[in-house]
């Protein structure tokens, strides 16, 4: 019984440790990509009001 209890356990932190370096990049390249955008918004808006709208 004890090793039935500790496989799963076990197996979830083999899993975590495989998916998590993935999960880090994820959210990094999230984050990334997030300011990327908006700094992208940022810079239209100045571009706009700079020439005056046109």
């Amino acid at each position: 019984m004890s090793t039935a209890s500790r496989s799963p356990s076990l197996l979830r932190i083999v899993a975590w440790a495989c998916l998590g370096p993935f999960a880090a990049l994820g959210g990094l390249a999230l984050l990334v990509f997030g300011f990327g955008a908006l700094a992208v918004g940022v810079r239209l808006l100045l571009a706009l009001f700079g020439h005056g709208g046109v």
